[in-house]
């Protein structure tokens, strides 16, 4: 309600610029002249559209789990709603796929987003809605958070014995939702029972190794991640003991085993290694009463198979001795891992909600099913009108609200779950249904007569968004006692009912209508218009009632007696305030309208208002306004003031400035401002007046922090205090600390530089702000440096001269006191400054550690020195290389620390740097040899073998730096039953031998370095047992399918046989003839009869054995013996691929079966496929074959299809069922066509969402074509091509896409021919010569995409104005037009004419003009010509005047003279010799008139082709067959012309091709069902021979090749049959007639014509014609109601205007025998229907006899069916 601005135009109409979008605004209108402005035109509200798309602008501001989103609108339109769509991509750097989208939108263009995930990438899109409703395009960013600490622990810690003091922890990192951020540290804390303060290590990886450990004592251990934020939470403790005397363990899992590697410490005389497991929880579900698993071997590595994956074991590890004595236990803990689920989700449940949603719920696999723990869950959601939905859930969500169901829809479900390796099994698929959709009835709330012939009546919307569908219209019915009068259909929720009667009641019924119908029609209510004449009135005002309080003035309204709240839109109250704490300030407030009857409006304290009110009914109808009420609010509490300001502060005082309270915050009679001050005491305060707005507070303590703030004070009390001001007093003056001058030198004979330590003003609460230096206590300032520097040099001496220097501080206190002075000469005139002289280094130190003490020269002041280096240069090492380069080393310590190498020789130089970057001169080079030292540490020996009474080592040599001085050799020592022996071997001897020991002994073996210091430590040993000599043992062997036994006989049995164990190798070489080689797998027993399991069928193992005796001795190995398993039937084979789908057939492929699972030679594969719960006989396919055509099925239907290999061993198992559902069947295909579009119907066996149909055309016009596919598709089973040419064929094929989008097989081809129409018009024709009596008119031949039918030629037009003539031709493009008139106009125009319409459209026409005669003074006579073969004549040129005769003679070949065809062939013209009598010079004359000439005719110089023939090789081709030639040379080419003949026996055309000479047959393109003659000439250069066999072409009908046309029966309206032999078959119907009164009706066949008379009613019929290949349905009319007789053409057209006439109840047609059909009948009135024929269709026929009212002799309505319908 303000005025926005205003705009100058010139001229109605005028634009207005720089408008908002989406905005309404009131325009107005004032004429401008030179006297000023005229009074304003009345509003016009105009509301502007909607911005263009344009997206906004998005910026954010994140934290961890939230962001701050500012939208920025492009655009002019006014935004309403702001909509954030986040998407997560990514957490910490792990990409997330299949997220949903989620949507948060406000009214605000700054809003929080929330919940969102830690160091995550989102795909933020924003959107915007105008004020209009119109939603902007989408704007997309990328959104990331920031990172906050961890919040999950880490997962999946174990802990892996190493050896007797280490452990190697390992873990993964916490989930990816739980990081927050890049982990960058690990912490790791270790507690023991007796040490509870934990051990802490980091580490950088998620593995770690910890030592020392102590043997026996229990360990705990907690992990944590660290990111840039901070710690996360420790994750749960782990507990490990590494055992005291018992074995170490070491495990390895995989999802279903343990290998437990034993170690032990002090290998005793080991019998067999033992572990048990006890399975403890599964997928972190705790197990109990578990029974435990014991595996032995007589190797230290034990695997025990058949685990659960993911679950937790407790392994208990142990040996046993020879004595069977068992040794301590060592116990760990071990995890399985993880693997896809291998069972479903179990117990799923639907329940229906409401008409669009459902809850699922289901429970977890199986807990041995798991296999892990279970990452979410797949849930796929299918019905018939939508495609499958998938749903992915969280980790442990076992229930979902599925919320976009549709109503009275079956739904299937299936679930999948998933762990981190993927997907198992899905469950049975549960179906359930959503209700039968119930449309709500509407509910009339208002009603009301608008005039005395209109009334208007409001209905609530019906709600069916819970049931997915909308309401799209309401029917309004009224009755009139109980009879319907009118029903209305639309879209609002009121309707104005108009052409009533006056003061009448009337019933009204509204039913809602959704896609689905509509439901059950409302209770009535009764409406009566006004009485005549009468007008509505506007409803009486309202009253008010108001109250207050101090913020807000209710208005309630009380409505006038009678007037019902149900028609009430809203009420309107006008708020406009007068005064303000009793100062005036009117305020006038927009109008306040709500649906509610009270309505409030915010308004000041201590504030007088005026109110009026109206209401707004339905319509819109206004109420007249109310009376003005007066309302006044409460006084309350003054309003906040602002903050107060300094104006001053000292150490007791601090002086404020107060901003005066606005009016609109005095909220009552503002009295003064209270001010409160709170300082180390505590709060205090003191009243000022209004006036006093610069307090001073007095009385402070110096150094305190103060707090100040002030509230306003009125007849109510004081108000809220404003924000505070916080305020230090300052302290007293402060002492500043004096500077320290440490060190200065000379620099120059003119400079000299000085350094001081800083002073610390810290405790004073001030700073440095410089140093100023003097050269002399009272001495004017030399120098000034900032704070920050503490060094200085001083320039512009005197040389050789001692200077006092001193140093004070400034603050913005002032200075501090002068310091010390320090006395510094500068150097002699010209004496340059030299670096300070060398140290002196006194060496300390050993063989690793060396201290170079530094000596300075005199004079230097360590005070001055900033560090100490030395540069070191290792030259050898233990006499040996060892070169490196130099290494500088610095300190700060006159004592510098050097690591070195022992026994190694450097070379060595020092120096010093004093303050500013001076170094001194480096000392001399020393050359320092460290001492020798034992040699460092070896590896552990290697065993390179050993037997009984040798053990044969490998020796690590040691490198040159662990010499550390002259490495000699090394000693070996051997510890065993008898005690330790050693040798020494030299540096060369790195294999030796240790001899002459004890068999089935252990030693244990360790090895030491020597050099001249001595020998060095020994390494870590090595436990060797020595052996002893055995014999080899004798067996036999038991073999079946799937196992192979080995039976000992041994020659001579052990002492004690119970502590033997014998031993097998088995070798796998091949499997089912194929080779396949496998690792040696060996097997021990304690009994005399070792057994290989789990072996594959037909597989070749090498077996070899041996024994080991209770000593521990180990016999010699037998010799390999070869055998082979029995077969068995092969295994089940992988479910089979189905590919290549067709309607018919499939293709079945599969994969080959491994060799370990082939069981056998494979002979082949069966194919077993069963549809309809019915199994098909299986298909044998040969051993090679991986896949098998199935055909000969069922279209449209379900097979399940397995596959089973078969052997040598039997036929294996069926594999698992694959199902394939073979393509819907082709449709078949119905056509229509017209001269410009065809019509396809489609007909399947069920209704189609998809129908598609490819036109390829292939002849134009009778002329072959080779166009490009076209392909259209149509949601209806009729599929129409618009735009094709007439007349032309096209190659056809349909298919359709069912419910399922699976597209259909496609249809057969089909041959579709389009209706013939008129050619089109000619180009324009053009003049090449004009004389007197001729001129000769060319044109462009039509091409085929114009001609419209098959061309035949051309009819040419030409007028004088009082005489046409009208000539055909063939085709040809050129004519030579007379006899003429000399000196006359004539006009030319020129049509085309085809077989199937006749003559096209005209041409624009040709005018010319002939010339005038010349009057020659000369004749000219030609005497007759005899003979037939006269080769010249004479020519007698006679003069009249005296002119001289003409040298030359002009001769033209006259068209009319040109010979017609004939039985005699006319030959080409050859030469034309002219003898002259006399020799004149002259201008030609020209002679009229004219003589003629006439030659005779002459036997063809060459012959035509022989032995024509012709055949139909099809309905619309024919082959034209001849022979050369018999002599007269070879033909350059041959012109075949191919005669349209119609039932009359006359031309109607011609087809024509050419070939080259070397051709003698050719294959033509015809329309099927007329007949043809044949013509073929030969061509030699230019010209052209015709065959002697076919030249006759009045005889055409007697060609052999003619078509004979089969009988066409006709139905009469009377029911009587009358069979009439045409003179071709129905291609075409071209017109069809009806009489008027008793006459007749006509069809018209291809010019032949049928008269059927019928009885003397006009009425509409329909009738069949049937031929051998289609019927056709015709519809008879009658062409108008008055006349006797139809116009078939254009009866103003002497062309071709033709008559019918009625005769005596007959009928008669003046006719001939056209050269062409005729033209369409026009549709005059109620003329002829549109006509439809197509080829190869059938058409039920129905006649239809309705009478007419009132007709004399009419019968009773009848409909009759005078033949059964013909099911296609």
């Amino acid at each position: 309600n303000t005025e926005n601005g205003s705009q100058n135009v010139t001229e109605s109409p005028g634009t207005l610029t720089g408008l908002m979008y989406g905005t309404t605004y009131g325009i107005a209108v004032a004429a401008v002249t030179d006297q000023g402005l005229s009074p304003y035109t009345g509003s016009l509200t105009v509301t502007t559209g909607q911005a263009g798309p344009g997206a906004p602008q998005i910026s954010y501001v994140s934290t961890a789990t939230t962001a701050m989103l500012t939208f920025t609108a492009s655009g002019q339109y006014i935004p309403r709603i702001y909509c954030a769509y986040l998407t997560l991509t990514d957490i910490s750097g792990v990409a997330q796929a299949n997220q949903t989208e989620s949507a948060q939108c406000n009214d605000s263009s700054v809003f929080n987003v929330t919940g969102l995930q830690e160091d995550s990438t989102y795909q933020l899109g924003g959107t915007v809605e105008n004020t209009l409703g119109a939603l902007s395009n989408r704007k997309t960013i990328t959104l990331q958070t920031g990172t906050a600490a961890p919040s999950g622990p880490p997962l999946l810690i174990t802990v892996k014995i190493l050896n007797p003091t280490t452990v190697m922890i390992s873990w993964s990192p916490p989930l990816v939702a739980e990081r927050n951020g890049a982990i960058n540290v690990y912490t790791l804390e270790f507690t023991t029972p007796s040490s509870p303060t934990p051990l802490t290590s980091l580490s950088t990886h998620t593995s770690t190794t910890f030592c020392p450990v102590q043997q026996g004592v229990p360990y705990n251990v907690s992990i944590s991640s660290n990111n840039t934020q901070g710690a996360g939470p420790f994750s749960a403790p782990v507990a490990f003991i590494i055992p005291k005397g018992g074995p170490l363990l070491n495990t390895d899992t995989t999802t279903t085993s343990v290998t437990v590697n034993f170690t032990v410490a002090d290998p005793p005389n080991v019998m067999r290694y033992c572990a048990t497991v006890l399975l403890l929880a599964i997928s972190g579900a705790r197990q109990f009463g578990q029974r435990e698993v014991q595996h032995c071997a007589t190797n230290a590595s034990v695997t025990i198979a058949g685990l659960l994956e993911d679950s937790s074991y407790q392994v208990v590890g142990e040996l046993e001795n020879m004595n069977g004595r068992p040794s301590n236990t060592t116990t760990t803990m071990v995890q399985t891992k993880t693997s896809a689920p291998t069972g479903p989700p179990l117990n799923i449940t639907a329940t229906v909600l409401y008409y669009s949603s459902g809850r699922l719920e289901w429970q977890p696999p199986a807990l041995e099913d798991r296999n892990g723990m279970i990452a979410f869950y797949s849930i796929q959601v299918t019905s018939p009108t939508r495609p499958p939905q998938d749903i992915v859930t969280g980790t442990n969500v076992t229930s979902v609200v599925l919320t976009t169901l549709r109503h009275s829809t079956q739904y299937s479900v299936k679930i999948t779950a998933y762990t981190a390796q993927g997907p198992g099994p899905s469950s049975s698929t549960l179906n359930f249904s959503t209700p039968i959709l119930v449309i709500q009835t509407p509910i009339i709330f208002l009603s009301r007569g608008l005039s005395d012939s209109s009334l208007q009546v409001w209905w609530n919307a019906v709600n069916t968004s819970d049931a997915n569908v909308t309401v799209t219209t309401y029917r309004v019915s009224v009755r009139r006692q109980t009879i319907l009068q009118r029903t209305v259909e639309l879209p609002a929720t009121t309707a104005i009912i108009g052409n009533l009667s006056a003061s009448t009641q009337y019933e009204i019924y509204i039913a809602a209508g959704t896609a689905y119908g509509f439901g059950s029609v409302s209770s009535s209510t009764n409406i009566t218009t006004l009485d005549p004449g009468r007008v509505p009135q506007n409803p009486a005002a309202p009253s008010i009632s108001l109250s207050a309080t101090s913020t807000t003035l209710f208005a309630r309204l009380i409505l006038p007696d009678g007037v019902s709240p149900a028609g009430i839109v809203r009420y309107c109250v006008n708020f406009t305030r007068t005064q303000v704490s009793g100062v005036t300030s009117v305020l006038s407030s927009p109008v306040k309208c709500s649906t509610d009857i009270s309505i409030r409006n915010d308004v000041e304290a201590d504030a007088k208002y005026n109110v009026t009110a109206y209401y707004e009914q339905f319509g819109p109808i206004f109420s007249n306004h109310s009376i003005v009420h007066q309302g006044t609010s409460l006084p309350t509490t003054p309003g906040v003031p602002s903050a107060p300001q300094l104006l001053s502060v000292d150490a007791t005082t601090i002086s404020l400035i107060i901003t005066p309270l606005p009016l609109l915050e005095h909220n009552g009679n503002l009295s003064g401002y209270r001010v409160e001050w709170v300082g180390a005491t505590g709060p205090s305060f003191r009243t000022v007046g209004l006036t006093t707005l610069q307090p001073n507070i007095t009385g402070l303590s110096p150094l305190t922090l103060y707090t100040a703030r002030i509230a306003g004070v009125n007849q109510i009390g004081r108000g809220d205090y404003s924000f505070p001001l916080y305020v230090n007093t300052t302290r007293l003056p402060i002492v500043i600390q004096t500077p320290l001058i440490f060190f200065s030198r000379s620099l120059s004979d003119s400079s000299l530089q000085v350094w001081w330590k800083a002073v610390n003003t810290s405790y004073a609460s001030v700073a440095v702000t410089s140093y100023r230096l003097r050269l002399g206590q009272n001495a004017t300032v030399q120098h000034s440096v900032p704070a920050n520097i503490t060094t200085t040099v001083i320039g512009n001496l005197s040389s050789a001269t001692n200077y006092q220097v001193y140093i004070e501080a400034e603050t913005s206190r002032g200075y501090g006191p002068l310091s010390a002075a320090v006395n510094v000469s500068t150097l002699n005139t010209g004496e340059v400054f030299q670096s300070p002289g060398a140290p002196c280094i006194i060496w300390l130190g050993n063989s690793s550690v060396y201290i170079a003490r530094f000596i300075i020269p005199a004079g230097v002041l360590p005070v001055g020195i900033v560090s100490y280096c030395v540069n070191l240069t290792r030259v050898e090492v233990s006499g040996g290389s060892g070169a490196l380069p130099s290494v500088l080393q610095c300190s700060m310590e006159a004592d510098a620390i050097l690591n070195v190498e022992a026994d190694a020789t450097y070379n060595v130089t020092a120096y010093y740097e004093e303050y500013g970057e001076v170094f001194s001169s480096h000392s001399l080079a020393q050359r320092v040899t460290t001492s020798p030292a034992i040699p460092g540490t070896p590896s552990a020996p290697s065993l390179q073998s050993v037997d009984a009474t040798t053990i044969s080592l490998i020796l690590a040599p040691l490198p040159l730096l662990e010499h550390n001085g002259n490495l000699t050799g090394y000693r070996v020592q051997w510890v065993g039953a008898t005690g330790s022996s050693f040798r020494i071997v030299g540096l060369k001897t790195l294999q030796p031998n240790i001899t002459g020991l004890s068999p089935l002994t252990p030693y244990t073996v360790r090895v030491a370095g020597i050099n001249q210091v001595g020998p060095g430590n020994y390494s870590l040993p090595l436990y060797v047992n020595t052996t002893r000599e055995l014999h080899a043992p004798r067996y036999n062997t038991t073999v079946n399918a799937t196992w192979i036994r080995v039976d000992f006989v041994l020659p001579s049995p052990p002492a004690n046989a119970s502590n033997t164990l014998y031993c097998a190798s088995f070798t796998r070489l091949s499997l089912s003839l194929v080779p396949s080689p496998l690792p040696s797998l060996q097997l021990c027993e304690s009994r005399r009869m070792v057994t290989l399991t789990s072996v594959e069928e037909d597989a070749t193992y090498n077996v070899t054995a041996w024994y080991i005796d209770d000593g521990r001795r180990m016999s010699p190995v037998t010799a390999p013996f070869t055998i082979t398993t029995n077969p068995s039937r092969p295994a089940q084979l992988p479910a089979p691929n189905v590919t290549d789908i067709k309607s018919t057939q499939f293709t079945v492929s599969w994969s080959q079966l491994r060799l370990a699972l082939r069981n056998g030679i494979i002979n082949g594969y069966r194919v077993y496929y069963t549809v309809d719960n019915v199994t098909v006989p299986f298909h044998n396919v040969p051993s090679s074959a991986r896949d098998a055509n199935i055909s000969s099925l069922v279209a449209d239907k379900t097979y399940l299809v397995s596959v089973a290999a078969f052997g040598t061993g039997g036929v294996g198992p069926q594999s698992q069922l694959t199902s394939a559902t073979t393509l819907p069947a082709a449709p078949l295909l119905s056509v229509r066509t017209t001269s410009d579009t065809i019509q396809i119907n489609l007909i399947t066996r069920r209704p189609a969402p998809m129908y598609c149909v490819e036109f390829t055309r292939v002849q134009v016009s009778g002329v072959k074509d080779a166009a490009l596919p076209v392909e259209v598709c149509n949601t209806t089973s009729s599929v129409t091509r618009a735009g094709v040419h007439a007349y032309s064929l096209y190659d056809v094929r349909g298919w359709y896409i069912n419910m399922l989008g699976v597209r259909s097989s496609t249809s057969t081809q089909r041959l579709v021919l389009t209706l013939a129409s008129k050619p089109e018009a000619p180009s324009t024709p053009a003049v090449t010569f004009v004389n007197t009596t001729h001129a000769e008119a060319i044109w462009d031949m039509l091409n085929v995409t114009q001609r419209n039918g098959v061309l035949t030629g051309y009819r040419v037009l030409y007028s004088n104005g009082t005489q046409s003539v009208q000539v055909t031709l063939g085709m040809v493009t050129s004519f030579v037009i007379g006899p003429l008139q000399p000196s006359t106009n004539y006009t030319v125009i020129l049509f085309g004419i085809n077989v199937q319409m006749g003559i096209g459209l005209p041409s624009p026409p040709l005018k010319f003009t002939t010339l005038s005669i010349a009057t020659s003074p000369v004749t000219v006579s030609t005497p007759a010509i005899t003979g037939s073969n006269t080769p010249t004549t004479s020519i007698v040129v006679t003069s009249s005047s005296n002119i001289v005769i003409p040298t030359s003679l002009a001769f033209q070949l006259s068209s009319t003279q040109q010979p017609l065809p004939s039985s005699t062939p006319t030959g080409p013209a050859t030469s034309m010799a002219v003898s002259m009598s006399t020799d004149a010079t002259a201008n030609p004359v020209t002679t009229d008139p004219t003589p003629v000439l006439t030659t005779a005719t002459k036997s063809p110089a060459n012959p035509g082709p022989r032995n024509v023939s012709a055949q139909f090789l099809s309905s619309d081709t024919i082959r034209v067959k001849w022979s050369p030639p018999a002599d007269n040379g070879t033909p350059t080419g041959y012109i075949i012309t191919l005669y349209i003949i119609s039932g009359t026996g006359s031309q109607h055309g011609t087809l024509q091709q050419k070939v080259n000479g070397s051709v003698f047959s050719v294959e033509i393109l015809v329309v099927a069902g007329f007949r043809y003659a044949v013509e073929v000439l030969s061509v030699y250069g230019a010209s052209a021979t015709p065959s002697l066999s076919q030249i006759n072409r009045t005889n055409l009908l007697d060609s052999d090749i003619l078509l004979t046309p089969p009988s066409i029966t006709t139905t009469a309206l009377t029911g009587e049959a009358v069979t009439t032999e045409l003179a071709g078959s129905i291609s075409q119907v071209i017109y069809i007639a009806a009489g008027v009164g008793g006459a007749f009706f006509l069809i018209i066949i291809l010019g032949t014509v049928i008269l059927c008379n019928r009885r003397r009613k006009t009425r509409e019929k329909k009738y069949t014609l049937t031929s051998n290949s289609s019927q056709v349905q015709l519809e008879m009319v009658p062409i108008s109601s008055e006349g006797d007789y139809a116009t078939v053409g254009n009866a103003s057209d002497p062309m071709y205007a033709q008559v019918l006439e009625q005769k005596g109840g007959n009928s008669a047609m003046a006719a001939s025998n056209y050269e062409r059909p005729p033209a369409p009948i026009p549709k005059y009135g109620d003329g002829p229907r549109a006509m439809l024929m197509t080829q190869n269709e059938a058409y039920g026929l129905t006649v239809r006899n309705r009478g007419r009212g009132g007709d004399e002799g009419d019968d009773d309505d009848y409909d009759e069916t005078l033949t059964q319908p013909v099911v296609r």
